[in-house]
């Protein structure tokens, strides 16, 4: 099972000729997720270029010669005409979010479905690495994986990407069944906490 934990560096940062000694935190979560202090972000290698790439020539090679990033850093992609993942790029933070709708937050049975839910999120075994939410103010539940983007190259970006969208198709057949439950009690066998394999290994 995966396990998260928390590094506490030593850092020394260079700056206006000048040794400022800071308390750096790092935290690994799957090995590849981390959060920095403000004072180190100034030293890390801005990786957006290579991430620019990665979007231009994936789109080069799906048939969509314009595909980029705007000037929120994000951009959409839509296969067959049914799943919609949003791809953010967030800087500072040097993180890819892919996001996807994956189904409507019912008007009935909703602490049901939500325990459902937060069973299915706990350590990331049945979401292959992914993360279950709500974006109530769309009334949608989303499917959203996060990945530091220094870690990868362009056909390891492919193959996340690939595998998130069929991560997104299976959790919206998973929603579509529970629809179809009108009066969903306790004595229905429906689980989502079935293991899955990981996105990123």
């Amino acid at each position: 099972m995966p396990i998260a934990s928390t590094t506490w560096l030593n850092a020394k940062i260079f700056q206006e000729n000048k040794i400022n000694n800071v308390e750096l935190k790092v935290q690994f979560i799957y090995g590849y997720n981390f959060l920095l202090t403000p004072q180190i972000k100034p030293f890390i290698i801005d990786y957006m270029g290579d991430f620019v790439n990665f979007i231009a020539a994936y789109g080069k090679e799906v048939g969509l010669p314009d595909l980029r990033l705007n000037e929120d850093n994000l951009c959409s992609l839509n296969f067959d005409s049914k799943i919609n993942v949003d791809i953010v790029f967030r800087q500072e933070q040097d993180q890819c979010i892919f996001a996807s709708k994956i189904g409507t937050i019912p008007l009935e049975n909703k602490d049901m479905v939500f325990e459902e839910l937060l069973k299915a999120n706990a350590f990331g075994i049945a979401t292959a690495g992914a993360i279950l939410g709500i974006d109530p103010d769309n009334d949608s539940i989303v499917l959203s994986y996060v990945f530091i983007t220094q870690s990868f190259v362009y056909e390891l970006f492919k193959t996340v990407l690939s595998n998130f969208v069929n991560l997104v198709e299976e959790w919206m057949q998973k929603l579509e069944d529970l629809e179809k439950v009108n009066n969903l009690t306790t004595d229905n066998d429906i689980s989502f906490a079935t293991p899955a394999n990981f996105i990123h290994a």
